[in-house]
């Protein structure tokens, strides 16, 4: 499956070439993978005074996600997987592994400790 990302006037648009094709990740690793796919996919677009590595404990608030990119990561990962996925969930798991473990719980129907994901 390729993921597009295009962007008209300042917004990030995410579109799947086969909205039938749907993958399943083995674990919270390969989502978190995918997450990092999609947001260097962004910051390529967007950012281009952004140059870091994203690593798994980054905040999208240090990477300069906005709210429409946010929505967007999620609407990608929602087509990637074929899982509905509350929109706000960028905001409650404000990191790449925090949004991977919560999205894998998702996919996978799995409980998850969120105290140990929030590190709370």
């Amino acid at each position: 499956m390729t993921i597009k990302l295009t962007s008209q006037k300042n917004t990030y648009n995410t579109s799947v070439d086969s909205p039938s094709a749907v993958s399943t990740p083995e674990n919270a690793a390969q989502v978190g993978e995918r997450i990092k796919f999609l947001l260097q996919k962004y910051l390529i677009e967007e950012r281009h005074d952004f140059i870091e590595s994203i690593d798994n404990g980054m905040s999208f608030d240090y990477i300069g996600l906005d709210s429409l990119a946010r929505v967007n990561l999620l609407v990608g990962l929602e087509k990637e997987f074929g899982v509905p996925l509350d929109p706000t969930a960028a905001y409650d798991f404000v990191t790449v592994q925090a949004l991977a473990d919560f999205v894998w719980s998702v996919v996978s129907s799995t409980p998850m400790d969120i105290k140990k994901v929030l590190a709370i």
